[in-house]
């Protein structure tokens, strides 16, 4: 529908997109080279052109999902570079972060063919829910990227903060079917690790430890309840699987600092529950820790020992003041055997701390 020859680069990506009937290299390329437009050249079309190339990226979305892509309209990676191609499009379109949040819970039914045996059933509603997850941690990514103008960025970030809830609800309901996974420990390690990369995105939009647990708290109680079973996973009751918990292990951590850091004036009255729930369930760090130590696993090691110091830092007074609980005081123990671990790159880490405890 681009009928201007200085367009054609939109023509030529729609086309390869639409005609790929499934070829790899075909439809990726389309979708590649419809991404680039739009993120350097959205502004070349007129508006009824911007409208009609919406319309027909989402029409390709909604197409029959066959069978040969688990139940998706093109292979994996198309698809992933699909939802970037319309997270594009969206931030730079009025309303466009609304549309485009349910647009991501619409596309990916979890209704699943009752004819295909239990495995299959969670490999192909595994692969729409971290799709799903994706397309939503693209949009905050494409929202920092992106070259608008300062109305339509206000009215990006007022969007986003709105549907920040319904995000939450969401990763809260992929978490509850991960849980139920206990046949298939990758795929509920994909799940989670989608859950947690998708929070990361989304913290910045009013999301504090105190809020989540005040505000959130099944979300809360799933993200402590997956702390504890460190190093296995809570779809085994953290028996089993401690290789795939360890995977999991560097993003969780990363998550909970994030959180925790977060300062929040002034200080809420819920926050010191909410800390005291977490550092009585950070046992589990320690037997990750231990294990990483034992297969001298230097990133395992070096996450951990960052975020323990960090919630340690930012609570210090919680944990090692004159009122401290005893379990602040057991934090302490584990950043002392840290600091006396064979990694000499522990010691630096805990520097910080050891300093800001003297200061006391």
């Amino acid at each position: 529908f681009f009928r201007n020859s200085s367009k054609i680069g939109w023509s030529v990506g729609l086309n390869l997109l639409s005609g790929s009937k499934g070829d790899l290299n075909e439809g990726f390329f389309g979708a590649n080279i419809l991404y680039s437009k739009v993120r350097r050249h959205w502004y070349q079309l007129e508006a009824h052109e911007r409208d009609q190339l919406t319309a027909a990226v989402i029409q390709l979305l909604q197409q029959n999902h066959g069978d040969s892509n688990n139940g998706l309209p093109f292979p994996y990676i198309t698809m992933t570079k699909v939802c970037l191609l319309l997270a594009a499009i969206s931030v730079r379109t009025p309303n466009g972060s609304s549309d485009f949040v349910s647009k991501a819970f619409s596309l990916f039914p979890q209704q699943i063919p009752n004819d295909l045996s239990e495995n299959k059933k969670n490999s192909i509603l595994t692969g729409r829910l971290v799709l799903m997850l994706k397309m939503l941690k693209s949009l905050t990514e494409e929202a920092d990227a992106a070259d608008i103008s300062r109305a339509l960025r206000l009215e990006l970030e007022q969007g986003m903060n709105e549907s920040a809830c319904h995000v939450l609800k969401a990763i809260e309901e992929v978490m509850e079917i991960a849980f139920k996974f206990k046949n298939s420990p990758t795929e509920c390690r994909e799940l989670l690790v989608a859950c947690f990369e998708c929070f990361l995105s989304w913290i910045e939009f009013g999301t504090t430890f105190s809020t989540l647990y005040m505000n959130n708290n099944r979300l809360f109680e799933l993200i402590i309840f997956t702390l504890e079973k460190l190093p296995g996973l809570p779809c085994d009751d953290g028996k089993e699987n401690i290789n795939e918990g360890l995977l999991l292990a560097p993003v969780l951590c990363e998550t909970i600092e994030s959180l925790v850091v977060v300062a929040e004036f002034p200080r809420p009255a819920k926050r010191e529950v909410a800390i005291n729930a977490l550092i009585s369930r950070l046992d589990s760090l320690k037997i990750s820790f231990a294990t990483g130590i034992q297969r001298e696993d230097d990133e395992l090691c070096d996450v951990i020992c960052r975020t323990v110091t960090s919630i340690a830092e930012v609570e210090i007074e919680y944990i090692a003041g004159r009122h401290a609980p005893m379990i602040g005081l057991e934090l302490v123990s584990f950043i002392l055997a840290m600091s006396a671990c064979p990694m000499k790159k522990m010691l630096f880490l805990t520097t910080e701390f050891w300093l800001q405890l003297q200061d006391l």
